[in-house]
């Protein structure tokens, strides 16, 4: 569903580079959940944009489905995103000037699925925001916002979603409410689910958790 080969990333720093990412090496298959521990600064959010194709490595390759991002230009990419991916950021990325049910509409249309509206009314409903249909995130709490992003996510079914440490911007409790619902609709769509955290609780409830350190995934932290 989602490989990762030989992936390098640098970044400039002054007059030298800096490499985030040295050679690493991930699969992941159609239905597993998998958790990316590490401190902050370790590479997981810059390894979470490079499996979507948001940015590009500096070598190495990915494969969404089966296509090689670097045969795809970025329209291409989109496209790919539009039918295989869904994506929840830390800091929710929804669109301020639209209500919550054309944050999730948009998503929908974009991914081509019949009865966009509908659909991402019906996505809204199942994360409990039915009455919020018209407001905007100015006017949603942090974790409203965040389930509007899960609906958003989830409302196509794609075969993966990634989820950059989609509790960090919220309290303990709204947090836990968060991970309950991504992890029901992860259940619910039978999705492969990717996700970074710094958090082990949260990352236990992965089938898999696997730790970046020094650039590369391994299976024990360091």
């Amino acid at each position: 569903m989602l490989a990762a080969s030989e992936l390098s990333h640098t970044i400039p720093h002054g007059t030298e580079s800096v490499s985030i990412l040295r050679q690493l090496n991930l699969q992941v298959s159609a239905g597993e959940t998998v958790a990316i521990l590490g401190p902050s600064g370790s590479g997981k959010s810059t390894l979470l944009s490079l499996l979507a194709g948001f940015d590009t490595p500096t070598s190495g390759s990915v494969e969404l489905a089966g296509k090689p991002l670097a045969t795809l230009d970025e329209e291409g990419r989109a496209a790919l995103r539009a039918r295989h991916l869904g994506f929840v950021f830390q800091s929710f990325a929804l669109l301020d000037n639209l209500t919550a049910l054309d944050n999730v509409r948009i998503a929908a249309e974009i991914s081509a699925i019949p009865q966009p509206r509908e659909a991402a009314e019906a996505g809204l409903r199942n994360v409990g925001l039915g009455h919020r249909l018209d407001h905007r995130p100015s006017q949603l709490s942090g974790g409203e916002q965040q389930r509007v992003a899960l609906a958003r996510a989830f409302v196509h079914r794609p075969p993966i979603v990634l989820a950059d440490e989609p509790t960090g911007n919220l309290d303990q409790a709204t947090g836990a409410r968060i991970v309950e619902q991504m992890f029901a609709l992860n259940a619910e769509s039978g999705t492969a689910l990717v996700l970074v955290t710094h958090d082990p609780a949260l990352a236990s409830r992965c089938a898999r958790q696997l730790y970046l350190h020094d650039g590369h995934l391994q299976a024990q932290p360091a």
